[in-house]
């Protein structure tokens, strides 16, 4: 069987697919920025975004299916979405991880993000330049 991962730019279809996972857990900026999918099978297994917040930092923000975590899906999409011309020429890049989510917390150090703080919400602010 084949396991090939393509990513791509997120289109309105994977929007409606992705947007069913969170029905518990918000993920705000599907409509409003730049975003990738990863897709296997032709169904999307991980989605990534890209949004600016009030001071112009551009805010990287990723999540996996639960049935595809720990399988290095979260890392080749975030390699991927940092490799993209327009995210390359970025100064500054955020993500934000809640304090018990390990494993992302590792793709981000992976990617050559470094913990600046915590957000007044109390999650993990990382950092990229």
């Amino acid at each position: 069987m084949d396991s090939t991962i393509d990513i791509i730019p997120i289109d309105e279809s994977h929007i409606a697919q992705v947007a069913s996972w969170f029905e518990a857990v918000p993920f705000a900026g599907l409509h409003d920025s730049a975003g990738w999918v990863a897709v296997q099978h032709n169904e999307p297994i991980a989605v990534a975004t890209l949004s600016y917040d009030a001071d112009h930092v551009a805010v990287l923000n990723f999540v996996v299916h639960p049935s595809e975590r720990r399988h290095g899906v979260g890392e080749q999409l975030v390699r991927a979405v940092l490799a993209q011309p327009d995210v390359r020429s970025v100064s500054r890049l955020h993500a934000y991880v809640e304090l018990d989510n390990i494993p992302a917390q590792k793709i981000l150090d992976h990617a050559g993000f470094i913990h600046i703080g915590n957000s007044p919400d109390g999650r993990l602010v990382y950092e990229k330049h």
